[in-house]
């Protein structure tokens, strides 16, 4: 074998080493802003080796930490809980409605409410279901 043999095995042994004693100073500089992190301490690490924390006001990077900090929703009362009901009901049926019909039926719930409406969509339906078939 030629005498190049000598000289790859010392540079990957030199590669190896320096490898891992960069990755073995990153694990180190991580941790130390971890702990600092956690006892409030100051630690001022090296340029582009731990990432900054945003400042507060900002949202958080990914979704699920938003998800956590929401708010939870106060109880809804159950007339509060039909009514919504009713509304999804309407603006269903009111969707499949041409514009035309549906100023109409619009203006049908603002004088007589929204039951009389949603009764009026569903007859509009059956009689649009009835002319389709």
């Amino acid at each position: 074998m030629p005498q190049a043999a000598p000289d790859i095995t010392a540079l990957v042994t030199t590669f190896a080493t320096q490898l891992t004693a960069a990755v073995e100073q990153s694990v180190a500089t991580r941790v130390r802003a971890a702990v600092a992190r956690l006892t409030g301490a100051s630690f001022a690490p090296a340029f582009g080796s731990v990432p900054k924390r945003r400042g507060p006001g900002r949202p958080p990077k990914n979704g699920f930490a938003l998800a956590a900090a929401a708010k939870p929703k106060k109880p809804v009362s159950p007339q509060v809980a039909a009514a919504r009901v009713l509304t999804g009901r309407y603006m269903g049926l009111l969707r499949t409605l041409p514009k035309a019909e549906q100023s109409t039926i619009k203006k049908l719930r603002a004088t007589k409410g929204l039951q009389a409406a949603i009764s009026a969509l569903k007859t509009m339906k059956a009689k649009a279901a009835k002319k389709a078939a």
